[in-house]
C-alpha cells in the first residue's frame, strides 16, 4: 500500500467535483439507507478528496454519502484530503476497505481509467496493488463490447454483475441492437435474475424470427414465464411434502446413476495419490450424510410404531 499525508476537515459540498461518480454504483434504496444512517448515527466515516490543479478538490471516495448528505440539506461534509495524484488515489481506492466492496464492474471501471485516461501500464497496476497481470486483464475484458447504457443501467442499481457479465456481454458481442433493448426494457421492467438467465437461454436456442419477436416484444416472453411458475407453485404445493420427498429422491437416485458411470473415469492407474485420496475423501463424506439420513429414517419409523403399539396395550387395557 503506499503512503501519503491526509488531511482531516469540514468541506463544502458544492465546492467539490463529481468527475468520477461514473464509476461508482447506486441505487436509490442505497441513498435512501444510507441518509436514514445519517440522519440517526450522524456521517461516520469521512469522504475522501484530492486536491487537483485543473478540476479542484475530487471527490475519490463517498458519492452515496455525499449524495445522502444534499438529500438531507446538508451543506458541509467530513472530508479526508489525501496529498497525492489522481492515479495514486485510485490505485488506493482498489486496495482500501470503505463501506463496502467494489463490484468487479467498478473494479473494471477504475482500471479503464488508470489504464486507458491515466496512461499506467497493465504490469505498473497490477505491482501496485500487488495484482497479477492476469486479473487486471480479465477485470478490463468485463468491459469490451459493453455498450453505454449497460454501464449506467449497472451504476444505477438497476443490472447486477452476474446478468452483466452472463446475459447481457454475450448478447451484445453477437448482437448490440438486441442487448440494447433488452436493457432498456429492464430498466423499466425487472426481472429476478433466473428469469433473466432463462430468457437468454430460450434466446440462444431460437430462430432468427423467435429471437426478433423476443426482443420486440420481451413482456409476452415474461408474463408467459410468470405464469409458469405461478403454475409451477400451485404444483408444489399440490405436491406436498410427501410429493417434494419422492421427487427429491428420485433427482438423488438419478444423480447416483451418473456417478457410477464416472468411476472409471475418475479412479485410473498411475492416478496421483493426493488427488485421489481427495476424491475418496468427497465420497466417504457424502456417503456419511446418507448414513446419517437411512439413520434418521429408521428412528423416525422406530419411534412411531412404538408409539402407536403402547397406544394400543393401553386402549387393550381399559
Amino acid at each position: 500500500m503506499e503512503n501519503m499525508n491526509k488531511k482531516f476537515n469540514k468541506l463544502e459540498i458544492n465546492q467539490l467535483c463529481f468527475s468520477l461518480e461514473k464509476l461508482r454504483k447506486h441505487s436509490s434504496t442505497a441513498y435512501l439507507k444510507m441518509a436514514d444512517s445519517i440522519t440517526n448515527y450522524s456521517q461516520l466515516m469521512p469522504v475522501i478528496v484530492i486536491s487537483d490543479n485543473t478540476q479542484g478538490l475530487v471527490l475519490v471516495d463517498g458519492y452515496l454519502r455525499i449524495r445522502a448528505l444534499q438529500k438531507l440539506g446538508a451543506d458541509r461534509c467530513d472530508g479526508e484530503i489525501w496529498e497525492c495524484d489522481l492515479a495514486t488515489a485510485l490505485l488506493l481506492r482498489l486496495t482500501t476497505m470503505r463501506e463496502r466492496h467494489l463490484e468487479a464492474i467498478e473494479e473494471a471501471s477504475v482500471l479503464d481509467v488508470l489504464h486507458h485516461e491515466l496512461g499506467l501500464s497493465q504490469n505498473e497496476i497490477a505491482r501496485r496493488i500487488a495484482r497479477d497481470v492476469s486479473w487486471v486483464n480479465r477485470r478490463l475484458s468485463l468491459l469490451k463490447n459493453l455498450p453505454s447504457i449497460v454501464r449506467e443501467s449497472h451504476y444505477q442499481g438497476r443490472l447486477s454483475t452476474w446478468v452483466i457479465t452472463r446475459v447481457i456481454q454475450p448478447l451484445a458481442r453477437a448482437n448490440e441492437e438486441h442487448a440494447n433493448q433488452l436493457v432498456m426494457h429492464l430498466d423499466k421492467h425487472p426481472q429476478s435474475t433466473r428469469d433473466i438467465q432463462r430468457f437468454f437461454e430460450h434466446y440462444e436456442s431460437s430462430n432468427k424470427e423467435v429471437r426478433h419477436r423476443m426482443m420486440t416484444e420481451p413482456t409476452l416472453f415474461f408474463e408467459s414465464l410468470e405464469n409458469k411458475n405461478q403454475l409451477q407453485d400451485a404444483k408444489q404445493l399440490n405436491m406436498g411434502p410427501e410429493g417434494r420427498w419422492r421427487k427429491n429422491l428420485e433427482m438423488i437416485k438419478n444423480i447416483v446413476k451418473r456417478l457410477q458411470k464416472l468411476v472409471t473415469t475418475v479412479f485410473y492407474s498411475n492416478q496421483d495419490e493426493q488427488e485421489q485420496r481427495q476424491l475418496q475423501r468427497n465420497f466417504k463424506e457424502t456417503q456419511q450424510v446418507f448414513v446419517e439420513f437411512e439413520n434418521l429414517v429408521e428412528k423416525q419409523i422406530h419411534d412411531i410404531t412404538a408409539n402407536s403399539s403402547s397406544h394400543i396395550r393401553d386402549a387393550s387395557s381399559r
